[in-house]
Order: structure tokens, then sequence, then C-alpha cells
């Protein structure tokens, strides 16, 4: 009798096991759904926050490439860029060409850290660069001291 009882339990445990599995399978699954409507949303607020600006000139040169720097070995050009300044971070990247023993090559270049704005002043901290400033007026924001290629540069970039 015991036996009866044992097997007759154990489907409804069984049963039961299943049922609780079942709901909290549904409710991970509606949990994760929120968490992934509130990512994208939280990107879509990010997204929003970004300032993009593209590079128009490096310590008064103009046109491309807008810095060469020639070492012993080498010789990079710098000859395009854009940066995009989020709430807290940026990402700039460069592009351009390094020569080295004859063969020129495509090169691209990219600098990422934290950033503060404080009105129309822009504090950069990169881990590759240290800290500089740049300040953006009508659109054009003109960043200081960016060390590059062993000295520091003026960048300028316009907003877009």
């Amino acid at each position: 009798m015991s036996e009866r009882n044992v097997s007759f339990a154990a489907p409804w445990n069984r049963l039961g096991l299943v049922g609780i599995a079942a709901g909290l399978l549904l409710c991970s699954a509606c949990g994760g759904q929120q968490s992934a409507s509130l990512d994208r949303e939280s990107a879509a607020l990010a997204n929003k926050a970004t300032t993009n600006f593209v590079l128009v000139g490096i310590d008064s040169q103009t046109t491309a490439p807008f810095l060469t720097c020639t070492t012993a070995t080498s010789t990079t050009t710098i000859d395009s860029g854009t940066l995009a300044v989020g709430s807290t971070m940026y990402t700039a990247v460069f592009d351009g060409t390094v020569t080295q023993n004859g063969a020129t090559a495509a090169q691209t270049y990219q600098d990422k850290g934290q950033v503060t704005v404080s009105g129309d002043t822009y504090t950069f901290r990169s881990p590759g660069v240290g800290t500089f400033t740049g300040t953006l007026t009508n659109g054009t924001l003109t960043v200081g001291d960016y060390t590059y290629c062993g000295a520091t540069h003026t960048l300028v970039y316009q907003q877009q």
C-alpha cells in the first residue's frame, strides 16, 4: 500500500514541480523582455545625448593631411577624424596613413575616455593621452593640449 501511495504521489509532485518551473520560466521571460525594452530605451536616450563632430583642422592646418609626423623609421599622416561625445564618454577616431620602408598603408587611430561638459567647456580624460580641454563656440570645438607623436596639438572640430 505504501508503494501505491508513493507511485500515486510522485506524478502529482512531478506535475507540481513542472508547474512551478513553467511559472518561473514565464516570469523570467517576462522579466527578460522588460529588461530588453529598458535597455533599448536607455540606448535610445544615450544616442540622443551623443554630439558628433568632424575634424576640420590641426594646428591651423585646415586641409588634409592635417598632421604629418615623421620619425626615423616611418611617416604618419592624419587625413580625417571624428569625435563622438556622450554624456560621460567620448570616442575620437583619426584616419590616415603610415609609410614605412617605402610601403604606405591606411591606419586608424582611436582614443576613448571620459568627458565632462560644463556649459561650453569640455574636459576629456584619456587613458593614453591624459587630460585636455576644449571650448565650443558657434558649433566649433577647439581642443587644446592633445598629445600625439611626441608633441601637443590643437584640434578643431565642427559640430554635425
